[in-house]
């Protein structure tokens, strides 16, 4: 049966306005900035939308990589937005570095004031942070260990799996894909020939309808969500969103957090505003 395409369209009377949003990007300790991101203003079916993309690359050449993904994903202005289009966008980013050693993850959404559609590879999470205090992960990170889909996939095709230990009999931590004596860490990228054997450039697909609950829609890359993995950092999120109005204010508040951290990794964070 196919897909049913994510409707944009006029389904009940909303006022017609911008989304706002605001985005952090941050070095940290490293010496190269491999994360990249683009996120632009569009119209679809006559309704204000917003187009964004987080990439994180790895490698040598994961730099431009992550900065070429962003620009091959939101280089044109659909008129329809749909699962297929989402397909054709990251095959064409796969395409182009088919051959490459290097690599890099992607998240892109589209949101409108009524609906949000994710496509994603790779560990950058989108998130959703409600009016009520409770929050919801929009996405499961493609990593060994922590995407049991992934998990059993990687297990059936014989990958050798690096650094990783059984919890119990259906949990196992974190590992890494290991060929030859290299390691990779995500299961699905753009790029990464070296791993082709067990690593995919299909993106993951997620609808989500938004509610009046809703208040920001969040994509960063795993340099971000690694300090709001635990259970003090779900509380410093939850409070940081929670005095919040709008995405100006949260970017303000995370940006006075991260610069007191001890940022070992590239940070990157796009905050869309999709309270009603």
């Amino acid at each position: 049966m196919p897909e049913t395409p994510i409707p944009f369209e006029k389904s009940r009377e909303v006022e017609k306005r911008s989304l706002s949003f605001a985005t952090i990007e941050m070095m940290g300790s490293k010496t190269t900035q491999q994360d990249a991101h683009r996120i632009r203003e569009i119209e679809i079916d006559g309704r204000p939308a917003v187009m964004a993309v987080v990439a994180d690359g790895h490698g040598p050449d994961g730099d431009f990589i992550a900065q070429r993904t962003c620009e091959v994903l939101t280089r044109q202005d659909p008129e329809f937005v749909d699962p297929e289009l989402i397909r054709q966008l990251f095959e064409k980013a796969a395409t182009e570095f088919q051959d490459s050693d290097s690599g890099t993850t992607a998240s892109m959404v589209f949101v409108s004031q009524e609906k949000a559609l994710i496509g994603y590879v790779g560990d950058s999470e989108a998130w959703l942070a409600k009016k009520d205090g409770s929050s919801q992960t929009l996405t499961t990170p493609h990593r060994y260990g922590r995407n049991p889909k992934e998990t059993e996939r990687l297990d059936d095709s014989g990958a050798n799996i690096w650094g990783s230990s059984e919890l119990d009999d259906e949990r196992k931590t974190t590992g890494r894909i290991q060929v030859a004596g290299r390691t990779l860490a995500v299961s699905r990228s753009i790029g990464d020939v070296y791993y082709s054997e067990f690593v995919g450039s299909e993106p993951e697909i997620i609808e989500q309808d938004l509610s009046d609950n809703d208040k920001f829609l969040i994509v960063a890359s795993d340099g971000f969500w690694y300090f709001f993995e635990d259970r003090r950092g779900q509380k410093i999120l939850k409070e940081v969103l929670e005095s919040s109005e709008n995405a100006e204010q949260a970017k303000e508040k995370f940006t006075e957090l991260l610069e007191q951290w001890d940022l070992f990794d590239n940070v990157t964070v796009i905050v869309v505003d999709v309270s009603k």
